[in-house]
């Protein structure tokens, strides 16, 4: 006999005494059982769970679906064509002063855009740097730095541009904040 009394009452283990139930009907697409007339599964519901429809059977045949349609399949799909093709590393910009001193950044073959808003390939924190600043392209073997009409302009050595070529160790200038360019070709 235990602390609290007899294990096998039904006090001391509130299993005891219980039959495990056993479900021999439908279910769910989540494998709660339901009874066939339910359009829903409610366990699902009320854990917010899709696919609680009850999979009954109709006219001798599986009814996945509520009864309307055929039964629904699974269908593979390739989804290589979602994913972003890897893009090789080309180079990198360092900062050397500013929020980003000494972080690096890297660019890839094709076009990088630099700036402020959120979904630009290099974001700068920098209030002086519009939200596209300018876009660095590598094709061919060259880099390019493009301005986008920037209000502060761009600054390549010194020398404001609207489009130039860039060649290792160049410093480029955006905003308040200058980088060092990196190529690895």
């Amino acid at each position: 006999m235990g602390l609290f009394g007899n294990n096998n009452s039904p006090r001391g283990n509130p299993q005891a005494g219980r039959m495990p139930m056993q479900h021999a009907g439908p279910f769910c697409g989540n494998g709660h059982p339901v009874d066939p007339s339910w359009d829903v599964c409610p366990e699902c519901m009320r854990l917010g769970l899709v696919g609680g429809q009850p999979m009954g059977m109709m006219g001798g045949q599986p009814n996945y679906g509520g009864g309307q349609g055929g039964p629904e399949k699974t269908a593979a799909i390739d989804i290589s064509q979602f994913q972003e093709k890897e893009r090789q590393v080309v180079g990198w910009l360092v900062a050397q002063n500013g929020p980003h001193k000494g972080q690096d950044f890297r660019l890839y073959s094709g076009k990088n855009v630099l700036g402020t808003a959120a979904d630009c390939d290099i974001v700068v924190t920098d209030p002086y740097l519009s939200a596209k600043h300018c876009t660095i392209r590598y094709e061919n073997g060259n880099f390019m730095i493009i301005d986008l009409d920037s209000r502060n302009g761009t600054v390549v050595n010194q020398k404001r541009i609207s489009k130039e070529d860039l060649i290792d160790n160049d410093t480029v200038r955006l905003g308040k904040t200058d980088f060092k360019f990196k190529s690895l070709f």
